[in-house]
């Protein structure tokens, strides 16, 4: 079939309409032989039996009576019959008793003849045995024996009819084949030709010429709505390479003019771009490392830390960042950053030379050690010095109570013994006195407790602020008697030291309600917030206030913005509470006008139970 599988579409159609012509001619010859052939057959066997029929009906007197002669005369008759070459009577022993042989024939007859009313056909005769009956008893058989030859011209005839006919067939099927085939196979040609224009030269534009409207023109029709989609998308894959070209220029020329170095590494390990950043780490030439493998160019570099790194990211895919520390075939060594990513060639390496940076932060480590031990000195000189200072502020703390006890126990003893001898003046004078003696002693003590303060180790815990505001209050107006109005808010809880955070509550409590206790109707309140991590507190009153020129002055020891007569106090609580903040990473500030008030506020890190 290959010989058939390679043959133009006309050339099949052609062939097919011939071979089924020819095919059905033989076919209806060939079963009009078959009819003929089995028709004269019976014909014959039909006929010839007849005859036998006469002659065995005639033969049975002569056989009878064994008369030669008139069997012979009854043979004889058969020279009318010019097909039947020869005849024979059997006798009842089965022997022939007379024989007729039609002139120039041979024939051999059969030593004993079939059983009767058998027929026999052979290549040039039909042979019919016949019983001889006579009342009922075969007395004998007939042989009879007849040629085919006019059958054979019969068929012989027919034949040349048959080849006449298929001959005329052929040519006619040959006729209207050429003209079938090229009706059928045009439209399909034509298509095929298109289709092998539209290949050969890519042009999408071309159309198929649409010849019939049967099922080649619903072809034609269909194969160009593809050749249309098929248009439109190779205009759209062009327009998408095109970006895509351009895309990979910008990326390209983007690469080329980067600081760092990129470079991009193939499966194979083989160098497939590098910009002048890369190729000057490398210390090569382009030509050198395009197309080499990095094992070519670095032997040995399979075995390193940034190669695992490298492969890690070309097997699993997954993106990478490691510092390196490169040694070059001279010994020379460089750090670099290096920043692995996947990209569908392999592998794409960022690199930034950061040897200056690993320098500097070298001699930084250096410096920063030798800061270290700076600090470390210094702290030690601090720690002396603190406890030097404790030390001197005990003494001088001491040394001055000896002196004020005994100044104080004087004046009175003065006060009690000799008060009613002393004049106004002297009184006044003795009072003056013991007052001032009582302010040193407040000085002294609030001396002690800052220094005190400043020393003790904080113990933080979760303090829920609102109670514990609560409680400062209840303990201040136990020993302090006023009419101010206190407004607590609920406090935000924090992480500190229970007890200091008391002390910085109590000292900015009791200023509020102490500058306000002029005010016909004081007012304190207190609230809080939490801001960029912070949690804000805040204590504010209506009442004298400060100017914000002096703001701050507020945190220093012994630092008052009201004389001693208008509000007592040793300043010196602002500064415990500055202390006791600034201990927590905190920090303290406030705000006023003059006779309008002042708000304090502390912030606190804003830390959580753990």
């Amino acid at each position: 079939m290959k010989f058939f599988e390679y043959k133009p579409i006309r050339s099949k159609l052609k062939l097919v309409i011939i071979s089924t012509c020819v095919l059905t001619v033989i076919l209806v010859f060939a079963g009009f032989f078959t009819y003929e052939y089995v028709t004269f057959k019976k014909i014959l066997i039909d006929d010839l039996s007849t005859k036998a029929d006469l002659i065995a009906e005639n033969s049975n007197a002569a056989l009878t009576f064994r008369d030669y002669t008139d069997a012979t005369r009854i043979l004889n008759s058969l020279v009318s019959q010019p097909h039947i070459t020869a005849a024979a009577i059997y006798d009842k022993n089965k022997t022939i008793f007379a024989s007729y042989t039609r002139e120039g024939q041979e024939e051999v007859f059969p030593a004993k003849p079939l059983s009767s009313d058998t027929s026999l056909f052979n290549d040039d005769a039909i042979v019919v045995y016949k019983a001889i009956i006579l009342s009922g008893e075969q007395i004998g058989t007939l042989y009879l024996s007849k040629d085919l030859a006019s059958q054979k011209q019969r068929f012989w005839s027919y034949l040349e009819i048959a080849l006449l006919v298929l001959i005329g067939s052929l040519t006619a099927a040959y006729v209207v084949a050429n003209i079938l085939a090229k009706n059928i196979s045009a439209p399909i040609i034509s298509l095929a030709e298109t289709s092998k224009k539209v290949s050969q030269q890519k042009d999408y534009s071309i159309r198929a010429a649409k010849i019939s409207n049967d099922e080649t023109g619903f072809l034609a029709d269909s194969f160009n709505q593809m050749l249309v989609q098929i248009q439109e998308r190779d205009a759209d894959l062009h327009k998408t390479y095109e970006t895509i070209q351009d895309a990979e220029k910008r990326y390209r020329t983007t690469l080329d003019h980067m600081l760092e170095g990129c470079q991009i590494i193939g499966f194979d390990w083989k160098y497939l771009y590098l910009n002048d950043v890369a190729i000057k780490h490398s210390r090569s030439t382009k030509e050198e490392l395009i197309g080499k493998t990095m094992m070519d160019v670095y032997p040995g570099i399979e075995n390193t830390e940034m190669f695992q790194y490298m492969n890690l990211c070309m097997k699993e895919r997954t993106p990478n960042q490691m510092e390196n520390k490169f040694v070059y075939p001279d010994g020379e060594k460089k750090w670099f950053t290096l920043s692995i990513e996947p990209v569908p060639e392999g592998i794409f390496i960022l690199s930034e030379d950061i040897t200056e940076r690993k320098k500097l932060q070298e001699e930084l480590n250096k410096h920063h050690e030798q800061l270290e031990e700076l600090v470390k000195d210094r702290t030690s000189q601090l720690e002396a010095a603190n406890k030097d200072m404790e030390s001197f502020s005990y003494s001088v703390s001491h040394d001055l109570r000896a002196p004020l006890r005994a100044v104080s126990g004087y004046a009175r003893m003065l006060e009690q013994d000799y008060s009613n001898i002393l004049d106004k003046e002297g009184n006044r004078l003795l009072g003056v006195i013991q007052n001032n003696a009582k302010t040193m002693g407040s000085l002294i003590d609030d001396l002690l407790a800052l220094s005190r303060l400043g020393r003790k180790e904080i113990r933080k815990s979760l303090i829920d602020m609102t109670k514990l505001t609560k409680t400062v209050l209840q303990e201040i107006n136990k020993i302090t008697s006023n009419n101010a109005e206190v407004k607590i808010n609920k406090l935000h809880p924090v992480m500190a030291d229970n007890s200091l955070m008391s002390q910085v509550m109590t000292n900015l409590l009791s200023n509020a309600i102490k500058y306000s206790s002029k005010k016909e109707k004081p007012v304190v309140k207190i609230s809080s917030e939490e801001k960029d991590g912070q949690f804000i507190y805040s204590v504010s009153d209506n009442g004298a206030g400060f100017d914000m020129q002096y703001a701050q002055k507020l945190f220093g020891v012994f630092q008052r913005l009201h004389a001693s007569h208008e509000f007592e106090g040793t300043g010196v609580g602002l500064a415990i509470v500055h202390l006791l903040i600034r201990k927590h990473g905190g920090n303290v500030w406030a705000e006023g006008e003059v006779n309008k008030g002042a708000t304090f506020y502390f912030s606190l890190p804003a830390e959580r139970a753990g």
